[in-house]
């Protein structure tokens, strides 16, 4: 994945430093790899969110079952 956010500089470094013109396809090329590196990086922060809320839940319950104990 972060092979892939070189390449986006790559071009931004080609545009800005050679004033390189690029064409549909590139353009197209540079949008799937920015949003699939998007959406992975969104996917993964919600799966660690998710998990730390189970964790929380599970420390929580716990907590309580050892309360009603005494």
């Amino acid at each position: 994945m972060v092979s892939y956010v070189s390449i986006v500089y790559g071009f931004l470094a080609d545009l800005i430093l050679f004033g390189e013109k690029f064409g549909a396809v590139e353009l197209i090329a540079l949008t799937v790899m920015m949003s699939t590196i998007l959406g992975i990086s969104i996917q993964k922060v919600r799966e660690k969110k998710l998990e730390a809320i189970k964790e929380g839940l599970k420390e929580e319950k716990k907590t309580s079952q050892a309360g009603n104990l005494e």
